[in-house]
Formats: structure tokens, sequence, C-alpha cells
């Protein structure tokens, strides 16, 4: 046996399943609505992965991509929603998983983000040039991504349906933003041509980002804007604790009728945007500095980070 025809496997009531070391080829929707399937042992010898091979899976926990494979459908595991460990061979020269998400080593492009992936907060990985088409199609749990100024290009519906999605940070002033409003939405009807995104885009003037924003009257936030130094307070161009104590003292000096803040330190220290200085302030500053020490490798901007929990300035 060489090749897992299509639907071959399809609705079965299996467990698991260890794949014989002939086959070559896991046709189209092989395993689609395998519910109970838990684990699928795939051979040295695959080489192609189908469209929905896997799809609806939805007990399947672990997945070893084998070095083997160099044609890997983007949607092979898709609703795959209790898939905890997605791996890739180091040795396979075509794909790679970092932390679960799936990416094509020889576009550096992001091909699909996981749908079991409950971290509200996303930073694409440095070396990503290509958000590829519906990487973060109906990710629910999705509320931020910070694209890197690596990403040249965002294709079509790469944040569809994402119905939770609350800001999309777009690093580079340059990005190509393909497909209209059907690439960043929260809930689309494409027959109808309605697109629906309450959150925001983060970027810089003049930007791409700007651009399409403002195409398709989506609210867009200039990261070098009034609010590009949200929540630093003293003179060490550091977001730190010490800048929740300025706040404090601040804060008693307005009780007793006198500010000690200049105009942009206020600003600076306004973190939920409600013209005031007062301890929620401070206690949101201190909020974003756990975010940053209990954080690894890149961390959002300060701004970005109140958005990912729903605070942003008014319209």
């Amino acid at each position: 046996v060489t090749e897992i025809g299509y639907f071959a496997f399809s609705f079965c009531d299996i467990s698991s399943v260890i794949i014989p070391d002939s086959v070559k080829v896991i046709d189209q929707k092989a395993f689609i609505h395998c519910y109970k399937l838990e684990s699928a042992e795939l051979p040295d010898s695959l080489e192609i992965i189908g469209d929905g091979a896997f799809y609806g899976n939805h007990s399947l926990k672990s997945v070893s991509i084998p070095a083997s494979v160099y044609d890997l459908d983007r949607d092979a595991f898709i609703w795959c929603d209790s898939l905890e460990k997605l791996t890739v061979s180091d040795d396979n020269r075509y794909y790679a998983a970092i932390d679960n998400v799936m990416v094509n080593k020889k576009e550096s492009s992001l091909m699909r983000y996981s749908f079991e992936k409950k971290e509200p907060n996303y930073i694409i990985p440095d070396n990503i040039v290509k958000v590829g088409e519906e990487a973060f199609w109906y990710c629910a749990n999705i509320g931020s991504v910070v694209v890197p100024e690596s990403v040249e290009r965002i294709e079509e519906s790469a944040f569809d349906k994402c119905s939770n999605l609350r800001a999309v940070t777009i690093l580079n002033p340059d990005c190509k933003i393909t497909g209209g409003r059907a690439t960043i939405n929260n809930e689309s009807d494409h027959d109808e041509n309605d697109y629906r995104y309450s959150g925001v885009i983060f970027g810089y003037t003049g930007s791409t980002a700007q651009a399409y924003s403002e195409k398709y009257g989506y609210r867009f936030i200039a990261l070098d804007g009034k609010y590009r130094d949200l929540g630093k307070t003293n003179s060490d161009d550091k977001i730190t604790a010490a800048d929740a104590t300025a706040v404090l003292v601040e804060c008693a000096s307005l009780n007793e009728g006198v500010s000690t803040f200049s105009e942009s330190q206020t600003i600076n220290a306004d973190m939920n945007y409600d013209g005031k200085i007062t301890a929620v302030d401070a206690s949101l500053i201190l909020k974003y500095c756990a975010y940053l020490a209990e954080s690894e490798g890149r961390k959002m901007d300060c701004m970005v980070f109140l958005a990912s929990i729903g605070i942003l300035p008014e319209a």
C-alpha cells in the first residue's frame, strides 16, 4: 500500500492509527471526521498529506510530521481543536512547527495557526516573511496579533472570521495587505460581501496599514502618535514599577491640588485614556510590567497590550 485514498477512513470509529512504512500519500479527507481518533503515527516514507486529510478529528492530540514530507496542505489538520502537540522533524527541509504553528520553510511563511492554541496574544516570529492565506481563519481564541517588521505580505483572508480579534499590529510600514476586508475581520459573509471588524489596526503614520484601514473603514492607531510613550512617566525610557510609583505620587499631589507632571508625562501616565491620573493607571502599568516579566522573546508595545485587554483610546 502506497496511498491512503480519498475518504478511505472517513467517519471511522477508531482511536489510533499506525500508518505502514510503505505509504507515501495520505489523500485529501482520508481520515475526515474520525471523531475518536486521538493519535496518528506517520511513517518515514510519507511524502504528501492532502487537503483536510485529518479534518475535524476533534480528539486528535498529537501529530509528528516526518522529514520525508514535502507536500503538506495547510488545511491537513483543520478543525483538530484538541491538537496539543504538533511537531515536525528537524530534518524536514520544507516545513517546521513553531509552538504548534505550521511554517513553510521554503517560503518563510506562516501556514496555519493552531485552533487549539488558547493564548489570546500572539507575536509572529521574526523570521516569517509572509502570513499565508487563511493562516488564522476561524481562530476564535486569538485576541491580538503582532506582525513583525520581517513580514512583507499578508495574504487574503489571513485573519478572516477571528471573532475575538481586538488588535492587529503591523510593524512593517510597507507590508502588502491583499484581499480587502476579507483579510482582517471578526465575522464575514463572502457571498454577501459583508465583513465586520470592531477591533483596531496599529501601525505607523503613512504606512500600508494606515492606508488599508482608511480604505476599508477600520480603526487605525499610529504607534508613533500621541500615545507612543504610554506608560513612561520618568526619563529612563523604560516602563517599570518606578513609573507606577511616579503615578501614585502624582495622585497624592493632585489630591493636594498640585500637579508635578508635565503635559507629556500626563499623557503617558493616562493608561486607560480617561483624562485623569488615578491609582487605576498605576495598576495598569504594573500589569504591563508583569506581562513583560512573564513573557519570553519579543514583547507587545504597551498600547498594543492595553488593546489586547480591551482598553483603547476613544475614537
